[in-house]
């Protein structure tokens, strides 16, 4: 078993590494810059889809899902009722939703599959 971890940088990058060989396996150019965590827009707390291996990413007010096989992007999120910034999102355990945080405290709970919103 192959184990990765995903990391985000004030730099503008998120970075995927092979913790096993201790290897950089991916580098996406896809967040904000920032000068300093406490200015940054966001947070940028990614998550794993391990159901269907895909990794994603915050971006603005939107998350974007990369496969991680190929590294391309499957689809974006975006609440349009919601124009705040988006600081993170969470996978429930049952894998079958995710909670999407605004900065502003907001939240959204999502089917994973659909994007249908429940709350």
């Amino acid at each position: 078993m192959k184990f990765v971890q995903g990391t985000s940088s004030c730099d503008g990058f998120v970075r995927v590494f092979n913790i096993d060989k201790q290897t950089l396996i991916k580098q996406l150019n896809v967040i904000t810059k920032s000068n300093d965590i406490e200015t940054a827009s966001s947070l940028v707390k990614l998550d794993w889809d391990k159901t269907d291996q895909i990794l994603s990413i915050p971006v603005k007010n939107t998350i974007h899902f990369y496969e991680t096989d190929k590294w391309t992007r499957k689809k974006t999120y975006e609440n349009d009722s919601i124009d705040q910034v988006i600081n993170l999102i969470s996978y429930s355990p049952c894998r079958t939703l995710f909670i999407v945080a605004y900065v502003n405290g907001q939240l959204s709970i999502v089917n994973r599959l659909t994007f249908d919103i429940f709350m």
